[in-house]
């Protein structure tokens, strides 16, 4: 269980460039095995496959105007800054990436967003990116079957001092989803519209003998159905 949180805790790292993108380049990863000493390689979880060290929790600053500032105040302002997550006692991590200034959503909004989707695992694979289509989506908080991780990222904390408040318009949050609150079947949303990136996402996160390797290796989790979503609100409907 340690390994697993310490693993996952050394994973978020994105670079936000200047355009549309605001999620990283997969960069090399751990390899995490079991503590045995007889290393199987069925158990083995292989760098190959996963995020870089620094690849979920901290996001590049964007800089406008660095040929106005000193050589050292640009080198800092470049300098990647780390998100300040809320984690939740179930595992789901969630942390604004900007701030909107608009109205924020609660739990009974339909809401149109941007987002982008990828797994932790699988070296970051984007299963979807409606920026890519410039094809916005729209979800109903409380209607639509959601990804529980998802909705609950969104919607954020009423406690303040538990965590942050729902997502404001003009905002983008970073959503980092367990497996138990990810796709637990094929009726969730939201899920990409292309029937080959779709089939894709389900054999990975709904790869049972995959993810029990990975239970045992990682001391009872797994990667293969950690998810993470990157969401832009643009407006509320209702």
């Amino acid at each position: 269980m340690q390994v697993f949180f310490l693993f996952i805790s050394l994973l978020c790292a994105a670079s936000l460039t200047k355009e549309t993108s605001f999620l990283p380049t997969p960069i090399s990863a751990l390899t995490v095995v079991p503590s045995s000493s007889t290393t199987s390689p069925r158990t083995k979880i292989s760098s190959r496959r996963n995020f870089g060290v620094d690849a979920v929790f901290s996001v590049s600053a964007v800089v406008t105007t660095t040929a106005t500032l000193p050589a050292s105040a640009q080198a800092e302002e470049q300098q990647p800054k780390k998100l300040q997550f809320v984690t939740t006692a179930d595992g789901l991590k969630y942390a604004d990436i900007v701030e909107g200034l608009g109205p924020a959503v609660t739990d009974s909004n339909a809401i149109r967003i941007h987002y982008k989707g990828r797994l932790v695992g699988k070296q970051g694979w984007f299963f979807d990116d409606t920026y890519a289509t410039d094809d916005p989506i729209r979800i109903d908080l409380k209607a639509d079957v959601l990804v529980e991780g998802f909705r609950r990222g969104i919607v954020g904390s009423t406690d303040a001092d538990v965590g942050i408040g729902g997502m404001r318009v003009g905002g983008r949050r970073r959503i980092v989803v367990p497996s138990s609150l990810g796709y637990v079947d094929k009726k969730v949303m939201p899920i990409p519209k292309d029937m080959g990136q779709r089939r894709r996402l389900y054999s990975t996160v709904m790869n049972s003998n995959r993810i029990d390797r990975e239970r045992e290796a990682l001391g009872g989790n797994d990667l293969a159905g950690v998810v993470m979503f990157d969401v832009e609100l643009l407006r509320i409907i209702k």
